[in-house]
């Protein structure tokens, strides 16, 4: 059936798009040529370092706005939990001018093929503009919502409310302002079959709306049509906050390997570990600190010995922010685990 086939679509970062998603990364520095990326991470921090601390495994509740994130991480191939480490390569952010008023506002998304034999799209899970000095989330895509930015200051958002009912809509980008322009949407008859509309705001209330002469491959060919007119923009991989992956080494060691210059890299040994009224208390004891050089890996004996958190990682991000990250083992497959920790 052909309502399934829009479900899929909808669902598609979730269940399919694995091999899919591309990046155009690179290194953010405070020369001339890119103070305006520089500005654009200090604006944009808040949000930016919360995203990363998501996917650094330390948040205890998924913070508003980013359910899309985590989403990704949920569902793949295999209905296995994706660890954070690929989530932080799949999903990506940018610096971009929206609206065309000189002002970059800040996207967090993944780029996907949205559906068979299509270019790659930006997916936008999340949307931040500056308002009175602050970050604002103006828009979150999840499985239910998705969205697209189809250029010159127009986004498209699709979805389903059920599985009954498909939304779609058409949305201008004006000081500061979603404003719904175009909105279509399905709903059941008396004798269970479906009737599309058409409004002018995203209402899903049929007398505010037109009954268009649609059957669900019409439906289907303006969802992608719109979805044609999407772009798909060179997103930053959170990975770049992240910049560090460790793996098993011989003789009982971590290999621990920099993409970016860590100036500030720390191997910290935890003691003295209780847990008190839900709170973890350690003592922190240095082993090891140095310059790790982009592309550079050191090997670190570290045993394993109890279940709790024995080793952790400290370096400074690219906002400026110190990271620290426990080094464990994954209960699953015995691959290391970095998690962040603020205790």
């Amino acid at each position: 059936m052909k309502q399934v086939k829009i479900f899929n679509i909808l669902m598609v970062f979730i269940l399919h798009l694995a091999p899919t998603f591309g990046f155009s990364a690179y290194a953010i520095d405070k020369s001339s040529d890119n103070v305006a990326s520089y500005t654009d991470l200090s604006r944009f921090e808040e949000p930016l370092e919360l995203a990363a601390r998501l996917m650094s495994g330390g948040c205890e509740e998924v913070p508003d706005g980013f359910e899309g994130i985590y989403e990704i991480r949920c569902y793949s191939y295999d209905d296995e939990i994706k660890p954070w480490e690929k989530v932080r390569e799949e999903v990506g952010y940018i610096f971009y001018d929206f609206n065309g008023d000189g002002i970059n506002e800040l996207a967090i998304g993944t780029n996907v093929v949205p559906y068979p034999n299509s270019p790659r799209k930006t997916m936008i899970l999340a949307l931040y503009a500056m308002s009175n000095g602050k970050p604002k989330l103006l828009l979150s895509g999840t499985s239910r919502r998705s969205w697209y930015y189809q250029d010159n200051g127009w986004f498209y958002m699709t979805g389903a409310e059920c599985a009954a009912r498909v939304i779609s809509g058409q949305y201008s980008y004006i000081n500061g302002i979603l404003n719904c322009e175009h909105f279509w949407f399905s709903s059941l008859n008396a004798g269970g079959d479906h009737e599309y509309y058409h409004s002018y705001s995203d209402t899903l209330d049929q007398n505010a709306a037109v009954k268009l002469n649609y059957t669900m491959d019409d439906y289907n060919l303006n969802d992608e049509n719109n979805i044609d007119q999407s772009i798909c923009l060179e997103l930053i991989p959170f990975s770049d906050l992240r910049p560090i992956i460790a793996e098993h080494d011989d003789g009982g060691k971590i290999r621990f390997t920099a993409s970016q210059t860590l100036k500030d890299f720390k191997i910290i040994d935890l003691c003295d570990v209780i847990y008190s009224d839900g709170k973890i208390n350690v003592t922190e004891k240095e082993r090891l600190s140095m310059v790790l050089e982009s592309g550079q890996s050191i090997s670190i004996y570290m045993p394993f010995l109890g279940d709790g958190p024995e080793y952790a990682i400290s370096f400074t991000d690219s906002l400026g922010k110190i990271i620290k990250m426990t080094v464990s083992l994954s209960g699953m497959d015995g691959s290391i685990i970095l998690n962040q920790y603020n205790w």
